[in-house]
């Protein structure tokens, strides 16, 4: 198995930087990012972004709140889930601009 895909690797804030960078640069306009490297800060941040859908004691991987995505580093456990997690959030994120929010959420009990 190549060194770069191992499930155990756990990246840090450079790696996971350079990775969504890297991503990002092939889109026509990429939305702003900022990595939560500790589960202190995270708090702070979902202690005001629980009203945006996020639930209360969960530790998710990444999200989109105020226009910006957040890669929570302490749940990224790999460069695969780094890249699943930032394909699932720009997923979500588009789905919010061209979707009424009742039309949204219906979309989202479909899926689960």
């Amino acid at each position: 198995m190549n060194e770069s895909v191992k499930v155990t690797e756990r990246l840090n804030e450079n790696q996971i930087h350079e990775a969504v960078e890297n991503m990002f640069s092939k889109l026509a306009s990429p939305p702003p990012f900022i990595i939560v490297e500790s589960l202190a800060m995270l708090q702070s941040v979902l202690a005001d972004a629980t009203a945006g859908g996020i639930s209360e004691g969960a530790i998710p991987k990444g999200f989109f709140y105020k226009g910006t995505l957040r890669i929570c580093r302490p749940a990224i456990t790999s460069r695969v889930d780094l890249v699943h997690t930032v394909w699932h959030e720009l997923t979500h994120d588009c789905l919010r601009k061209y979707l009424l929010q009742e039309q949204y959420f219906k979309a989202l009990m479909l899926i689960v």
